[in-house]
This record gives structure tokens, C-alpha cells and sequence, in this order.
């Protein structure tokens, strides 16, 4: 059983995380990659915008992969950005997120006084696309992945999901409450 375990730790995790992994098999703990594991090089490439419900600031996001440290960083307003695991997300969770805020922002109440309800329509086909770009996603859970880089606003909420290697997708959830973004990216190389 253990020869079976290291030789599917061996096929799945990256080196440190598999020296890690090994520690962690002598102890009869689980051998699923920690949160601080290296990125896996599957995030590696360069993905082009293939969906949004707002224009992103950019059409393609480089991602490259350090072969000395096997950290993923992207590329990201000309910096390079580390990406890091934390944690998994149902993808349900992420459309309960959005159908809250979508409720909160059409909610006419918590708009100044006198807002045409008019303008709404606009926000409202935001939060549809949105929703349609999310529910493309598989319902499972998925490891969220954050950039931490000095250059991206802290008042927002941002991480990135990979669905089967090829769709990369990114949420941005701003803390002021105002809409949202979702960016569907495809693998280019």
C-alpha cells in the first residue's frame, strides 16, 4: 500500500510537495498537495479572454513557471505576481455569491433617491453574463487560486479557478459591493 501511495504522490505533486507528501504518508496523514504547495505547472501558459461580462484591462494573461523554485507567477499590470493555493470552492458557492450581490445591487432601496430604474438594465445584463459564464463551469469544488502582487487593488476579492486544464477563470468580487467581473480565459499555448 505504501509503494502505491509514494507512486501516486510521485505522478501528482511537484517535487517539494512531494518530499512533504512522503513525511506525511510515515505519519498516515493524507498525501493531498497543502495549500502552500507549488502551484502546478498545468497553469503555466499564456491564456487569451475567450468570455466577460466587463472588459478585462487586458485580452490575454501570461502565466510562466520558475523551473528553479516550480512557482507559477503571472503577469499582471508588467509585474510578475506569485499564485498561490487557498483552499477549494464549490462552484455552487460562487453563484450563491453572485445572485446575492446581483439581489443587493437591483434592489431599487439601496439606490440614491430619484435613480431611474432604467439604468438598471444595463447592471442587470452584467450580473446575467456573469451568471451564464459561471454556470459553464462543472459543478464541483475547485482550489482557488490568489496572484499576491503589490500592483492589484486590495479592495477586491480576486481568484483564479482551472477547469480541465484548458478554461482558466477569474472572479473579481470588489469590497465597495459595486458589480462584479468574471473573465472566461482559454489556454492559447
Amino acid at each position: 500500500m505504501a509503494r502505491h501511495t509514494c507512486l501516486l504522490a510521485a505522478l501528482l505533486l511537484p517535487l517539494p510537495a512531494l518530499c512533504q507528501a512522503a513525511v506525511s504518508a510515515t505519519n498516515n496523514t493524507s498525501i493531498i498537495a497543502p495549500v502552500s504547495a507549488p502551484i502546478s505547472a498545468i497553469w503555466a501558459g499564456e491564456w487569451r479572454v475567450a468570455e466577460f461580462n466587463l472588459p478585462p484591462p487586458s485580452k490575454v494573461l501570461t502565466t510562466r513557471r520558475d523551473p528553479a523554485t516550480f512557482q507559477v507567477k503571472a503577469l499582471i499590470a508588467a509585474a510578475e505576481c506569485p499564485m498561490r493555493y487557498d483552499g477549494l470552492v464549490a462552484q455552487t458557492d460562487i453563484v450563491k455569491r453572485i445572485e446575492e450581490r446581483e439581489r443587493f445591487q437591483l434592489d431599487a432601496a439601496n439606490w440614491p433617491v430619484g435613480t431611474d430604474p432604467a439604468q438598471f438594465v444595463g447592471l442587470k445584463m452584467e450580473f446575467d453574463q456573469a451568471m451564464r459564464i459561471t454556470r459553464t463551469l462543472p459543478v464541483d469544488n475547485y482550489r482557488r487560486v490568489r496572484v499576491d502582487c503589490a500592483g492589484l487593488p486590495s479592495t477586491e476579492d480576486r481568484f483564479y479557478l482551472l477547469n480541465e486544464g484548458r478554461r482558466l477563470f477569474e472572479f473579481r468580487f470588489p469590497d465597495n459591493g459595486l458589480s462584479l467581473s468574471v473573465v472566461l480565459y482559454e489556454r492559447a499555448r
